[in-house]
């Protein structure tokens, strides 16, 4: 199955309408004419309609069935400051959502390196 018709049955799944969702995360109405063509798409449109639409970009690209959805970590199971990061986390903008996961990821490289 083409991206596109991965794309235009789960929009319809959903009860979307698959160019304003296309638009919304940055496509134009060309790309959906070249992926009906059978066009390969960029990974950052995949990525965007993949958190779009809450499925993994593998059901987007291949049709994976048994992947059609992301799976969410039930909050029960986070510790107080897990919640208490993850609530800090979600009001930073994006880029200084990125910028954290860096930090963060060398932190815990020089901590494992110290205690090899």
């Amino acid at each position: 199955m083409l991206f596109y018709d991965n794309l235009k049955k789960e929009c319809e799944r959903q009860g979307l309408k698959i160019t304003p969702i296309v638009l919304e995360c940055g496509g134009n109405k060309g790309s959906l004419s070249g992926w009906k063509k059978g066009a390969s798409p960029n990974s950052d449109i995949v990525i965007k309609l993949s958190v779009r639409l809450n499925v993994p970009t593998d059901y987007l690209l291949f049709g994976k069935e048994e992947t059609s959805r992301i799976i969410e970590i039930p909050k029960t199971s986070l510790t107080e400051n897990e919640k208490e990061l993850l609530s800090l986390f979600n009001q930073l903008p994006y880029r200084e959502q990125l910028k954290l996961i860096g930090k963060v990821e060398s932190m815990v490289e020089e901590i494992l390196k110290n205690n090899l």
